[in-house]
């Protein structure tokens, strides 16, 4: 099989070398420029996700929350896509949507706050 892993910053590359280590195909493209350098050496990688796609009809992992509309426009396309969709950008980034999926669903939701971590000084 061929995949394309589609990351912003390169956090799942390490699936890029599962994938390969199983014996399929698989190539990484990194979004943010300042990070393209992430992973280099250890994965082939392309810089142009759009020609590998059209050249090559991989499977499309998506990594990083943000790219939903994109994967789903890849997987109305027919291509078979992985990780990313609008629903799943509105659970991570909409909290009260996702508050209003889990009360549905009866899961409990976490308490609003967050303690802070104690500092003791006395050791110093």
């Amino acid at each position: 099989m061929n995949f394309l892993l589609h990351s912003k910053r390169g956090d799942g590359i390490f699936l890029a070398d599962r994938l390969l280590q199983e014996g399929h195909e698989a190539v990484v493209y990194i979004d943010d420029k300042r990070a393209r350098d992430v992973g280099e050496g250890l994965f082939p990688k392309v810089d142009n996700w759009q020609k590998y796609v059209g050249q090559h009809n991989p499977i499309v992992l998506f990594d990083s929350v943000g790219y939903g509309s994109l994967a789903d426009k890849l997987r109305s396309s027919g291509l078979l896509v992985i990780g990313a969709s609008e629903v799943m950008d509105n659970l991570e980034l909409n909290p009260a949507y996702g508050k209003a999926v889990m009360s549905r669903y009866d899961i409990r939701i976490p308490e609003e706050f967050i303690e802070g971590i104690e500092l003791s000084t006395e050791a110093w």
